[in-house]
């Protein structure tokens, strides 16, 4: 699992930063890479362009998807996982869901308790918020929503 999310590392920081252009192969590349070390579909998807996300954004943006994935594939061994991030007037919306665990490999133990109190701290620091769910289908969702322009303007 680890390495799965440092697989994700610097290209995919740059890439949610919105430093990389070509959002969709990129998006494909990313996809592949974690779907093969983390052995779970992840799909990804991008509504939007996230160029000129503010200071810190980014970074939070990715720490989140992190967090977020290591947390599925520790408690949800097995299930998909889709990473959506959609930009809406100023409002950058991302969402993390996975299904229901569909194997009972131990990867990694309960964890320390501090994933989700840590994401929502990041969302806060920038002027954010999360929430993290179950889901209706026996999955968890975290969803986000970060601003995307500074100091909120819209375009």
């Amino acid at each position: 699992m680890v390495g799965g999310l440092r697989e994700f590392g610097h290209q995919g920081i740059e890439f949610l930063a919105g430093r990389q252009v070509g959002q969709r192969s990129v998006c494909e590349e990313l996809e592949t890479r974690l779907s093969t070390v983390l052995r779970v579909p992840v799909r990804l998807t991008v509504t939007g362009t996230l160029d000129d996300l503010p200071a810190g954004v980014g970074l939070g943006v990715y720490r989140i998807v992190q967090e977020s994935i290591a947390n599925a594939t520790r408690h949800a061994q097995g299930a998909a996982i889709t990473v959506a991030l959609t930009l809406d007037t100023g409002t950058l919306n991302l969402s993390i869901e996975n299904g229901p665990r569909t194997s009972d490999a131990d990867l990694g133990g309960p964890g320390l308790g501090q994933g989700i109190p840590g994401m929502a701290e990041r969302a806060r620091t920038v002027g954010g918020s999360l929430s993290a769910t179950p889901t209706a289908g026996g999955g968890f969702a975290v969803r986000a929503a970060l601003p995307a322009r500074p100091d909120g303007a819209t375009a």
